[in-house]
């Protein structure tokens, strides 16, 4: 392999270093600044929690400030999950089982509920939801009752959005009890209508995968790093010790275990703040997309939910329409024809339902992978850009050294 002189190193890492080109369009700006601020442990032992201060801040100069705990977050997630089944959900940090209340965890945790809050509040749908407005003005003694009601794991009908009629969601809100339950209905297999969906299932389902093994594989680098810093410490240590011998015997030499002990404290430094570097601006980023891949999953989830109930109700039309036509002179006329009615308004309802969430999960889908490669690049550049410092000042301490032996 050609060996890369330092300059050439250097030269990488300005250019890299120099400010991203303009595109001739501007970037869109955020509506809402969300932050979220100042935690603070709340009690003691199993009941103890970490509150958090978050401030709204409106392109009109005004400001919402309150408190909030972990599982307010989660409760809000989970509502609009069942809210809005047709969009992707913007996911929490994965909650934690030991050391919580750790500084790192802590701090962890209040960067990505900040990147959930600004997801949320930024989205052309969710700010509507009546859940935002409780868990921006509700009381905590509210918000605890309603952390403890039961949270259902099906989603409700698909929320209004404000341009579209009434009649179609008062319709859902009417029916939705029949066309999600299909314990009287035809038995029925689900056949997929769009290929582009089986592609985006397995497209979807390997980006997790391969995402969540890379995030693993980071972490063990950081472990090894971790060592590396311990071992580095020891080599300063050692050669601290070895100066101390030479002091009085050899001092010249004893200076160059000097600069060697110096050297090595100043790289277990360098390599720590390198760990935590990657560990911030690139496993962290990946592993975000671990999770809004899980939820892009649950997206897919939900418009075959939606593709189902509509086969169902359809294969119910049928059965039910053959039922009315040898019963037209019957006793059972009368009732065969009020369940075809009632068979085929709950068809009009699935078959709305499914073409709001099947429009609407190619949208999501599409944002995600664009922003999905735009993110990921930018990780791709902070990862480069920190090991090219790094380098650059391990070599700088080590010509230090070389620049005393000459």
């Amino acid at each position: 392999m050609e060996e890369v002189s330092p300059e050439q190193v250097k030269a990488i890492y300005d250019d890299l270093s120099q400010p991203p080109v303009q595109s001739e369009e501007p970037a869109s700006v955020p509506q809402i600044k969300c932050l979220v601020m100042k935690p603070q442990k709340v009690g003691e032992g199993i009941n103890a929690y970490v509150s958090y201060t978050i401030s709204f801040q409106y392109p009109g100069g005004d400001n919402k400030t309150f408190t909030r705990r972990y599982s307010d977050f989660d409760w809000l997630h989970d509502s609009l999950k069942l809210d809005f089944p047709q969009y992707i959900i913007p996911p929490l940090p994965e909650k934690v089982l030991f050391d919580r209340f750790t500084s790192e965890n802590v701090e962890y945790r209040r960067k990505e509920l900040e990147r959930f809050l600004n997801r949320v509040m930024n989205h052309p749908a969710f700010p509507s939801s009546n859940h935002i407005k409780t868990f921006m003005t509700a009381t905590e003694t509210y918000m605890e009752g309603e952390r403890l009601k039961p949270r259902s794991a099906v989603p409700g009908p698909i929320q209004k959005k404000e341009d579209e009629p009434k009649g179609l969601f008062e319709l859902v809100g009417k029916f939705s009890s029949t066309i999600t339950s299909v314990v009287t209905r035809p038995s029925v297999e689900l056949k997929e209508v769009d290929p582009w969906f089986d592609k985006q299932r397995a497209y979807v389902s390997n980006v997790e995968q391969h995402l969540q093994v890379l995030v693993d594989r980071s972490n063990q680098n950081t472990k090894k790093k971790s060592e590396m810093v311990s071992t580095l410490e020891d080599l300063a240590q050692s050669a601290s010790l070895a100066c101390g011998a030479e002091i009085d015997i050899d001092p010249e030499l004893a200076k160059y275990w000097s600069k060697l002990s110096e050297i090595m404290g100043q790289m277990s430094l360098l390599t720590k703040e390198l760990a935590q570097s990657e560990t911030e601006s690139f496993e962290y980023q990946v592993k975000d997309y671990v999770r809004l891949s899980t939820a892009a999953k649950q997206l897919l989830e939900n418009r075959q939910a939606a593709l189902l109930r509509l086969q169902v109700a359809q294969a119910d039309v049928t059965v039910k329409t053959e039922k009315q036509e040898k019963g037209k002179n019957t006793s059972k006329a009368s009732a065969l024809n009020a369940d075809l009615k009632e068979a085929t308004n709950s068809l009009e309802v699935s078959n709305s339902e499914y073409n709001v969430i099947n429009e609407s999960a190619k949208k999501e889908l599409n944002t995600y992978k664009d922003n999905k490669s735009a993110q990921v690049k930018e990780a791709f550049k902070d990862l480069v850009t920190i090991n090219l410092n790094y380098q650059l000042r391990m070599a700088n301490l080590w010509k230090e050294l070389l620049v005393d032996l000459k």
